[in-house]
């Protein structure tokens, strides 16, 4: 098992934890947290707006600048594996966390925390990766309560305050214990975990990845996390990339 503290550096207000990363990645070492209090441009896939204005919330992104042949690493599956670790540390306050493949966390079908991994290249040289995590941690303002997409926080669902530094090193412990192995085995490493959180599994969904939606009934995630369902007429798929949409569970 690995054995470090991430490196920190903290921040007033960024646009984007994870484009300041991006954008300075070259003065960071292997293993360094950037966290601000503020993102006035905070993003998720498919550059999806978060809303970041709250300080108690966490806003941070991970550098990870490994020494191994970056074609050797799961490069696709890092953001399955904080999407663990941060179910984990949810699962830890007594509250059940929901994985939706491939990268949010929800508790009780509403959203709690993203993920957004992104690879930096200077021409074919790696850079290195850059994994972006928005935590709800605080009291949600009502606006935030009001919004089309249900969301909550910690706050709401322990009924306590929930300090960030504490998560922060939470993110910590169980990145140094899960990071060795899952940097050789890929998902398989963290599959069981990622499984056990993860409540689809024979539930219809839809994928939507911007072209062609593919609708049918969650089998599995494949052992390179890949989401596996049965369609009807084309029978079971592997899906790389999309956003899962589905009724609701309790309906379900």
């Amino acid at each position: 098992m690995s054995n470090f503290r991430f490196a920190i550096k903290k921040l007033n207000t960024v646009d984007s934890t994870n484009s300041y990363a991006l954008a300075n990645i070259d003065m960071f070492t292997h293993n360094t947290l950037v966290y601000s209090d503020i993102q006035t441009s905070g993003r998720g896939r498919l550059n999806r707006k978060w809303i970041s204005d709250t300080p108690e919330n966490l806003y941070c992104s991970v550098i990870i600048k490994p020494d191994q042949d970056y074609k050797k690493l799961p490069l696709v599956n890092f953001t399955q594996f904080f999407c663990v670790i941060l179910a984990e540390i949810i699962n830890d306050l007594g509250v059940t966390p929901q994985i939706k493949w491939p990268n949010d966390i929800l508790v009780n079908e509403k959203k709690i925390a993203g993920i957004l991994s992104e690879s930096s290249f200077t021409g074919s040289s790696f850079n290195g990766i850059v994994v972006g995590i928005g935590l709800n941690i605080g009291a949600l303002p009502k606006e935030a309560l009001d919004r089309e997409q249900a969301v909550t926080s910690l706050y709401e669902e322990c009924g306590r305050d929930i300090d960030r530094e504490e998560i922060i090193q939470k993110i910590a412990e169980l990145y140094s214990e899960y990071y060795d192995l899952f940097c050789e085995t890929g998902f398989s490493a963290i599959r069981d975990s990622y499984l056990s959180f993860f409540p689809f599994i024979g539930k219809e969904v839809s994928i939507e990845n911007g072209t062609v939606n593919v609708t049918g009934i969650v089998v599995d995630v494949s052992p390179r996390g890949e989401l596996i369902i049965d369609n009807g007429s084309e029978g079971l798929q592997n899906i790389v990339l999309g956003d899962m949409v589905w009724k609701a569970l309790s309906r379900a």
